[in-house]
């Protein structure tokens, strides 16, 4: 069954399995402060018994660039805030045997990034908030310039070739706490297709980023929006042990 929403915030499309969509405008509120209606509008089409194929996500935002305004995003587990139908087991990262996204996406609009991301945790969440946050881990499948400039501002870790043979060029902004490590394609180009996540991260804790003993309890993949318009169709299929 097809279904369309416009967005009222923080507002769930539904779950499918191990899967869950969110319009999550949680920038809004950020200097200046914009209303909705008014100043910005969201919505997503999709299809309520597989949440996670071929979603369709959409916005409208002023045209000045005040930072993130929101993560339109599908998740795989609990990113943080979920219930998914059938949780993932949470695992200390040096414990996963398997783990890695299929992602597919098409763009149209003002430029905009596209974040795969989770948080490691100190303890084990299945479901709910995760409250014991300790880094935020992410990669750019598509990546525009304003993304890559701050990239470029933060410390760098290295570069990073996934067994696909793709690099990634990998930096971590040390201004929040949590820091945030970030991946994104060294060439520019989009990625389609397979995110090897556990080889990723086992470069995190070869780098000394990441210990190994965090958890993994789930991720997401969308756009951020930070202004004008546009829209995306996403695809996620996750794959964990």
């Amino acid at each position: 069954m097809t279904a369309a929403l416009v967005e009222t915030n923080f507002t769930s499309l539904g779950k499918s399995g191990s899967y869950e969509g969110f319009l999550a405008m949680w920038g809004v509120g950020n200097s200046p402060a914009l209303t909705l209606g008014t100043d910005y509008a969201t919505g997503a089409r999709y299809d309520t018994t597989s949440i996670n194929a071929n979603v369709i996500y959409g916005w409208q935002l002023p045209a000045a660039n005040n930072g993130v305004r929101g993560y339109l995003q599908l998740s795989f587990g609990n990113y943080d805030g979920g219930s998914p139908t059938t949780p993932l087991t949470p695992k200390k990262i040096n414990a996963v045997t398997a783990l890695a996204v299929v992602v597919a996406f098409q763009v149209v609009g003002d430029p905009v990034s596209l974040l795969n991301e989770f948080w490691a945790s100190t303890t084990a969440h299945a479901t709910g908030s995760v409250t014991d946050k300790v880094e935020e881990v992410g990669c750019f499948p598509h990546v525009v310039q304003y993304t890559i400039d701050y990239m470029n501002g933060c410390s760098q870790i290295g570069t990073f070739t996934d067994p696909g043979g793709r690099s990634w060029t990998v930096a971590r902004d040390m201004n929040p706490t949590p820091h945030f490590t970030m991946f994104r394609p060294t060439n520019g180009a989009d990625v389609q297709g397979t995110i090897y996540w556990k080889e990723m991260l086992a470069y995190l804790v070869a780098q000394g980023v990441l210990t190994g003993q965090e958890y993994f309890n789930g991720m997401a993949f969308g756009p951020e929006p930070v202004a004008g318009k546009g829209a995306v169709n996403l695809s996620l299929t996750g794959n964990y042990a």
